[in-house]
Protein backbone atom coordinates (compact mmCIF):
# COMPACT_ATOMS: atom_id res chain seq x y z
CA UNK A 1 0.00 0.00 0.00
CA UNK A 2 1.38 3.24 -1.09
CA UNK A 3 1.52 6.10 1.43
CA UNK A 4 -1.00 8.13 -0.54
CA UNK A 5 -3.40 5.55 0.05
CA UNK A 6 -2.15 5.17 3.86
CA UNK A 7 -3.14 9.17 4.21
CA UNK A 8 -6.36 8.83 2.77
CA UNK A 9 -7.56 6.26 4.62
CA UNK A 10 -6.12 7.86 7.53
CA UNK A 11 -8.18 11.11 6.77
CA UNK A 12 -11.35 9.14 5.85
CA UNK A 13 -11.27 7.60 9.45
CA UNK A 14 -10.78 11.13 11.16
CA UNK A 15 -13.45 12.16 8.79
CA UNK A 16 -16.12 9.58 9.90
CA UNK A 17 -15.08 9.43 13.68
CA UNK A 18 -15.04 13.74 13.56
CA UNK A 19 -11.88 13.90 14.64
CA UNK A 20 -10.97 16.18 11.53
CA UNK A 21 -12.01 19.10 13.07
CA UNK A 22 -10.27 18.52 16.70
CA UNK A 23 -8.58 21.53 18.29
CA UNK A 24 -10.18 24.00 16.15
CA UNK A 25 -12.73 25.00 18.39
CA UNK A 26 -10.18 25.24 21.56
CA UNK A 27 -7.78 27.96 18.57
CA UNK A 28 -11.30 29.93 18.05
CA UNK A 29 -12.11 30.21 21.80
CA UNK A 30 -9.03 31.58 23.06
CA UNK A 31 -6.74 34.08 21.31
CA UNK A 32 -3.10 34.16 21.49
CA UNK A 33 -2.09 37.70 22.97
CA UNK A 34 1.97 38.83 23.00
CA UNK A 35 3.60 42.12 25.28
CA UNK A 36 6.49 43.40 25.77
CA UNK A 37 7.14 45.36 28.38
CA UNK A 38 10.27 47.37 29.80
CA UNK A 39 10.46 48.19 33.04
CA UNK A 40 12.90 51.50 33.42
CA UNK A 41 13.97 53.81 36.52
CA UNK A 42 12.92 57.07 34.73
CA UNK A 43 10.86 58.86 36.80
CA UNK A 44 8.01 60.76 34.13
CA UNK A 45 6.39 59.01 31.22
CA UNK A 46 6.50 62.26 29.55
CA UNK A 47 10.29 61.98 29.51
CA UNK A 48 10.68 58.28 28.14
CA UNK A 49 8.13 58.94 25.54
CA UNK A 50 10.17 61.50 24.31
CA UNK A 51 13.05 59.76 24.66
CA UNK A 52 11.58 56.86 22.82
CA UNK A 53 10.75 58.74 19.91
CA UNK A 54 13.55 60.63 19.54
CA UNK A 55 15.73 57.59 19.77
CA UNK A 56 12.65 55.66 16.61
CA UNK A 57 11.15 53.47 18.92
CA UNK A 58 7.33 52.99 18.61
CA UNK A 59 6.07 52.08 22.18
CA UNK A 60 3.34 52.72 24.44
CA UNK A 61 4.56 54.90 27.70
CA UNK A 62 3.20 55.22 30.93
CA UNK A 63 3.61 55.88 34.47
CA UNK A 64 4.20 53.57 37.77
CA UNK A 65 4.85 53.86 41.39
CA UNK A 66 8.23 51.82 40.34
CA UNK A 67 9.26 53.76 36.83
CA UNK A 68 7.95 54.88 33.58
CA UNK A 69 7.39 51.51 31.58
CA UNK A 70 7.36 51.02 27.74
CA UNK A 71 5.45 48.76 26.04
CA UNK A 72 4.20 47.82 22.87
CA UNK A 73 1.69 44.41 21.67
CA UNK A 74 2.62 42.48 18.86
CA UNK A 75 1.56 39.46 17.32
CA UNK A 76 3.38 36.33 18.17
CA UNK A 77 5.04 34.13 15.80
CA UNK A 78 6.17 30.15 15.62
CA UNK A 79 9.70 30.50 16.74
CA UNK A 80 11.93 27.01 17.04
CA UNK A 81 14.40 29.30 18.56
CA UNK A 82 16.67 27.40 21.64
CA UNK A 83 15.05 30.58 23.56
CA UNK A 84 11.51 30.08 22.60
CA UNK A 85 12.32 26.02 23.29
CA UNK A 86 13.65 26.35 26.52
CA UNK A 87 11.90 29.75 27.80
CA UNK A 88 8.16 28.91 25.94
CA UNK A 89 8.50 32.50 24.57
CA UNK A 90 11.25 34.42 22.12
CA UNK A 91 11.74 37.69 22.63
CA UNK A 92 11.34 39.74 19.26
CA UNK A 93 13.88 41.32 17.56
CA UNK A 94 12.07 45.03 17.93
CA UNK A 95 11.87 44.42 21.67
CA UNK A 96 15.51 43.42 22.10
CA UNK A 97 16.37 46.63 20.03
CA UNK A 98 14.31 48.81 22.61
CA UNK A 99 15.73 47.48 25.61
CA UNK A 100 19.35 47.56 24.72
CA UNK A 101 18.51 51.08 23.86
CA UNK A 102 16.96 52.38 27.13
CA UNK A 103 19.21 50.46 29.01
CA UNK A 104 22.11 52.86 28.25
CA UNK A 105 19.61 55.48 29.70
CA UNK A 106 20.59 54.94 33.43
CA UNK A 107 22.85 53.50 35.65
CA UNK A 108 20.12 51.07 36.76
CA UNK A 109 19.66 49.42 33.28
CA UNK A 110 16.13 48.74 32.43
CA UNK A 111 14.37 45.03 32.34
CA UNK A 112 12.26 43.30 29.54
CA UNK A 113 9.84 41.17 30.46
CA UNK A 114 7.79 39.24 27.29
CA UNK A 115 4.61 37.44 28.06
CA UNK A 116 2.77 34.96 25.56
CA UNK A 117 -1.05 34.14 26.79
CA UNK A 118 -4.06 32.53 25.77
CA UNK A 119 -7.05 35.12 26.51
CA UNK A 120 -10.50 34.67 26.42
CA UNK A 121 -12.40 36.63 23.83
CA UNK A 122 -15.01 36.14 25.80
CA UNK A 123 -13.38 38.86 28.61
CA UNK A 124 -12.21 36.21 31.09
CA UNK A 125 -8.35 36.51 32.20
CA UNK A 126 -5.49 34.91 30.30
CA UNK A 127 -5.92 31.06 30.53
CA UNK A 128 -2.46 29.81 29.88
CA UNK A 129 0.75 31.71 29.10
CA UNK A 130 4.90 31.86 29.05
CA UNK A 131 6.64 34.62 30.62
CA UNK A 132 10.69 35.75 30.24
CA UNK A 133 12.47 38.40 32.13
CA UNK A 134 15.95 39.54 31.56
CA UNK A 135 17.96 42.44 32.68
CA UNK A 136 19.54 44.76 29.86
CA UNK A 137 22.55 47.22 31.11
CA UNK A 138 24.75 49.23 29.33
CA UNK A 139 23.16 48.26 25.69
CA UNK A 140 23.41 44.98 26.49
CA UNK A 141 21.61 42.02 27.59
CA UNK A 142 22.36 40.35 31.11
CA UNK A 143 20.96 36.99 32.41
CA UNK A 144 17.56 35.91 32.62
CA UNK A 145 16.00 36.56 36.14
CA UNK A 146 12.81 35.19 37.83
CA UNK A 147 9.60 36.90 36.25
CA UNK A 148 7.60 36.35 39.50
CA UNK A 149 10.29 38.43 41.50
CA UNK A 150 10.46 41.47 39.23
CA UNK A 151 6.55 40.90 39.35
CA UNK A 152 6.63 40.74 42.84
CA UNK A 153 8.59 44.19 43.04
CA UNK A 154 6.19 45.81 40.18
CA UNK A 155 3.58 48.29 40.13
CA UNK A 156 0.32 46.31 39.86
CA UNK A 157 -0.41 48.52 35.94
CA UNK A 158 2.68 46.59 35.10
CA UNK A 159 1.09 42.99 36.42
CA UNK A 160 -2.12 43.69 35.25
CA UNK A 161 -0.68 44.35 31.81
CA UNK A 162 1.66 41.79 31.95
CA UNK A 163 -1.55 38.67 33.05
CA UNK A 164 -3.68 40.21 30.49
CA UNK A 165 -5.99 41.72 32.98
CA UNK A 166 -6.48 44.98 31.32
CA UNK A 167 -4.64 46.02 27.86
CA UNK A 168 -3.05 49.17 27.10
CA UNK A 169 -6.34 50.85 25.10
CA UNK A 170 -7.98 50.23 28.51
CA UNK A 171 -5.49 52.71 30.77
CA UNK A 172 -5.90 56.32 30.71
CA UNK A 173 -2.69 57.48 30.32
CA UNK A 174 -1.07 56.72 27.78
CA UNK A 175 1.81 57.79 26.09
CA UNK A 176 2.07 57.01 21.88
CA UNK A 177 5.62 57.91 20.73
CA UNK A 178 4.71 57.14 17.30
CA UNK A 179 2.64 60.33 17.39
CA UNK A 180 5.66 62.69 18.34
CA UNK A 181 7.53 64.70 15.78
CA UNK A 182 10.73 64.90 16.91
CA UNK A 183 10.59 68.98 17.79
CA UNK A 184 7.33 67.88 19.93
CA UNK A 185 9.28 64.67 21.48
CA UNK A 186 12.11 67.07 22.77
CA UNK A 187 9.93 69.04 24.48
CA UNK A 188 7.88 66.09 25.97
CA UNK A 189 11.68 64.85 26.75
CA UNK A 190 12.60 68.26 28.58
CA UNK A 191 8.88 69.04 30.21
CA UNK A 192 9.19 65.38 31.68
CA UNK A 193 12.44 66.03 33.66
CA UNK A 194 11.22 68.55 35.04
CA UNK A 195 8.36 66.52 36.37
CA UNK A 196 7.83 63.41 38.50
CA UNK A 197 5.05 60.50 37.82
CA UNK A 198 1.48 61.67 36.68
CA UNK A 199 3.06 65.46 36.05
CA UNK A 200 4.10 66.07 39.45
CA UNK A 201 6.43 68.88 39.76
CA UNK A 202 10.01 67.49 41.31
CA UNK A 203 11.48 69.17 44.18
Amino acid sequence: MSEENVDDIFAQMMRAEGLDKLGEEDIAADERRALAVIMTPIASAQALAGLCAMAGLDLKVIDSSTGAVAAAEFTPEEDWSVEALTSGVAVPAFADEAARALSKTSRMGAVLLVVEVSVDPEGGQGTAGQMIARNYANGEPGEDISPGLVLASADDVVENLLLGEVTLAELPEVHDSSKLSRLKAARLFMRGLRRGPKGEASE
